[in-house]
């Protein structure tokens, strides 16, 4: 395996090129305006291959905005304003972080996005960094460049011929980073998409689903290229990447066997005239036949997922499903049925055929869809795009596109990179705070979860006299802790943290009660009363009673006893320090 990674990065405050907030939105719209895209030539004179493929769709976007986070600049009804300072200062930042050389100024270039992704038919962005690295397990993982660009707006609702976005996410500034294919198993590829990540929750970054995306590139030997889009979970990494290498050793092998010609040979069939299949019933039928490819086409690639299914995701594309010889009997269709098709399409006993139930022009734009990427596996595996799924498959998504996409962006000035950016203190990484915490006594894992997650509320509870592990602890596993064992969802904040910490360091609360003032799920400050803890003068009573009743004891047995009468009442080091002194 042969991997590189793209990883894109969302970042905080404002749009890329106007004053709008990056917050999202799904309250009903304010008001809705219709556009088509259409391919245009890049810097090389050419279209890209990608956008031609997406003009083809003949697809009508509609975009869904509001008003308190879309202007004019998302609509492309205006041009773009100067480029966000903060976003560009993060960039170079990242750039700085990951070893990079930093280029001279931010020039945007325009790349050609016609999926409607993009008002304007394309998306900018500028280089920030080059030839950098970063360290993964001991290995020098090459950083190829780092880019400053808008990302895309989010898709609402898809139909056939209608794509439905919301301008909300249009414009947020985001980061590319795109390391070289260095990456050799599916274990280092999720290694280096988590020491990335890390890496970028050193500055100011979203977080959430959607705001960290990753573009996974593979291949192997005697495949090609082929890239798996908008990859978001991590812990599918490395599902994705090992059935794409499955899905090219199949595609490989596949090639030796593929004997046919697939001359394009579509006919209208008459054998379903008086099926029960309710798939195909009172519907007009087409078929091709795919000589010498029977069994072929039921060939698993993935799993679950056969050549067929590729096939499928194809012709998908155009508007139609299909149905093959290799799947059937099924859907109702009978094996007499299954005969008259093979003889309507003069199919020998080595071919396979294939049909699709819709109208005709549907019909032939999706089956010479089909015949083509048939042709293609005839030469191995195509260079494409494609999108990964829940369950770790990959589904085909549009060819791969080339440099003909991009041209000079001409409403943006170039912008000078600031001296003072490439000066600036460069932010505590995750990787040097975990080093720091274990150095205070925590946990290798404990201080890598509070590095990731909560490093400066954790810091700043460090005030109140307890010590850090403790701290700590409370800060990553309460939430789940009260969750398993008593099923209630606590969203304690950062003040209720503060008020808590705050009275168990002063006495006024103990230690062991931390979990029942949060599992009350109310502020900090309005419970602490309940579990207020036992004046001195009474714990101390109490303790001579228990010394008392049981003369002799060993204090280990005395603070099992004292344990489990008082606790909650007082700090078990308070106990602990009173029973000895009564000993």
């Amino acid at each position: 395996m042969k991997c590189g990674l793209e990883i894109h990065q969302e970042l905080e405050g404002k749009k890329l090129f106007c004053q709008c907030p990056t917050e999202l939105n799904d309250e009903a719209p304010d008001s809705t305006f219709v556009r088509k895209l259409r391919a245009v030539k890049g810097e090389t004179e050419e279209v890209d291959v990608a956008a031609a493929h997406e003009q083809k769709k003949d697809k009508e976007f509609v975009y869904e905005f509001q008003e308190d986070n879309a202007c004019l600049v998302e609509m492309d009804e205006a041009p773009p304003r100067q480029v966000n300072q903060q976003a560009l200062e993060t960039a170079v930042t990242i750039s700085r972080l990951l070893n990079c050389t930093i280029v001279d100024a931010a020039q945007f270039m325009r790349k050609t996005v016609v999926d409607g992704s993009n008002t304007s038919g394309f998306q900018r962005t500028s280089l920030i960094g080059r030839n950098g690295w970063i360290e993964v397990d001991g290995k020098k993982i090459g950083i190829q460049i780092v880019v400053l660009e808008e990302d895309a707006a989010r898709i609402m609702e898809a139909k056939d011929k209608t794509t439905h976005y919301r301008l909300d996410r249009l414009g947020i500034p985001m980061l590319e980073i795109a390391t070289d294919p260095d990456i050799t198993s599916p274990k280092e590829c999720k290694a280096v998409t988590e020491a990335i990540g890390n890496l970028l929750r050193s500055v100011k970054v979203k977080r959430g689903i959607g705001t960290i995306r990753q573009d996974i590139n593979i291949s192997i030997p005697g495949g090609e290229r082929v890239e798996i889009k908008g990859a978001q979970d991590l812990s599918k990494i490395t599902d994705l990447c090992n059935n794409e290498i499955s899905r090219q050793q199949g595609l490989i092998e596949l090639k030796k066997q593929l004997k046919g010609s697939f001359a394009f040979n579509m006919k209208e069939l008459q054998s379903f005239a008086n099926t029960q299949s309710q798939v195909l019933k009172d519907k007009n039928i087409f078929g091709i036949k795919v000589e010498k490819a029977k069994g072929l086409l039921g060939k698993e690639l993935q799993p679950d997922k056969r050549f067929g299914t590729e096939l499928s995701d194809h012709a998908k594309h155009y508007g139609a499903g299909i149905m093959h010889s290799d799947e059937l009997p099924k859907f109702g269709i009978t094996e007499e049925e299954i005969v008259a098709v093979r003889q309507e399409l003069e199919c020998g006993e080595e071919d396979a055929f294939i049909i699709t139930a819709t109208d005709k022009a549907t019909a032939e734009r999706a089956l010479r869809a089909v015949v083509e990427r048939l042709r293609e596996a005839t030469k191995g595996v195509p260079r494409e795009v494609r999108k990964p799924n829940q369950d770790g498959t990959t589904s085909y998504s549009r060819p791969m596109p080339g440099a003909a996409r991009m041209y000079p962006e001409t409403d943006v000035p170039i912008n000078p990179i600031p001296p003072a950016y490439l000066k600036q203190t460069l932010p505590e990484t995750v990787q040097q705070k975990t080093f720091r915490y274990q150095k205070m006594g925590l946990g290798e894992d404990l201080a890598k979860d509070i590095a990731k997650e909560n490093s400066a509320l954790f810091e700043a509870c460090l005030g109140y006299g307890l010590k850090e592990a403790y701290v700590a602890e409370i800060l990553v596993s309460a939430a789940p802790t009260i969750r398993r064992q008593h099923n209630v969802d606590i969203s304690p904040t950062d003040e209720d943290y503060h008020d808590l910490f705050k009275a168990i360091g002063k006495g006024e609360a103990a230690k062991e009660n931390a979990l029942d003032i949060l599992k009350e799920n109310k502020p900090v400050k309005d419970v602490l009363k309940k579990y207020k803890s036992m004046p001195d003068k009474d714990l101390k009573e109490h303790l001579e009673r228990i010394v008392a009743a049981n003369k002799g004891a060993p204090m280990g047995a005395l603070m099992g006893l004292a344990m489990r009468e008082l606790r909650g009442k007082a700090p078990g080091e308070k106990i602990s320090k009173l029973l000895k002194e009564l000993v």
